[in-house]
């Protein structure tokens, strides 16, 4: 097989931050793995890598608020919540935040958020590297500010 990983970017996705609270901390990291599985009942699947904190206590707690960041979104929140550990870092220090129906941390802000998603997860599948975790949405709001998609963070703001 000819393994270019780079011909995974032409795949068109969102830009996402899944967030979680367990036993008093919050945790968020950056994925690109939300889809629409169901609507009726709307449910959701998020795929978290397994070596993501967030991801290890989405798998304790079952729920995770998931939302889509906004074309408008500063690098400087891609970098906090994407290119460090919250092993390493309080993601959420000297940041305001809320909390969804869960518990779970979102930022809420239209400048940063397109769009948000409580999730309770009822299954996961292993898919590797990965896990994919099956949701119920629990509640979920609409920002009205444009989505970023994967393909124009890599075009755009990255650079």
């Amino acid at each position: 097989m000819k393994a270019d990983i780079r011909t995974l970017f032409k795949i068109q996705c969102g830009l996402f931050t899944a967030g979680c609270e367990l036993n008093g901390k919050a945790n968020a990291c950056i994925c690109n793995t939300l889809l629409e599985q169901s609507h009726m009942p709307v449910r959701l699947s998020v795929t978290l890598g397994k070596d993501h904190l967030t991801h290890d206590m989405v798998m304790e707690k079952r729920s995770v608020c998931v939302c889509a960041l906004a074309e408008s979104i500063p690098m400087n929140i891609i970098r906090r919540f994407g290119f460090v550990s919250g092993r390493d870092q309080d993601k959420f220090a000297d940041i305001a935040y809320k909390t969804d129906c869960n518990g779970n941390p979102y930022l809420d802000d239209p400048a940063i958020v397109a769009a948000r998603f409580s999730l309770s997860v009822y299954d996961t599948v292993d898919v590797g590297t990965h896990t994919l975790f099956l949701c119920t949405v629990d509640d979920m709001e609409d920002y009205a500010s444009n989505a970023l998609t994967y393909s124009g963070y890599r075009d755009g703001i990255r650079k």
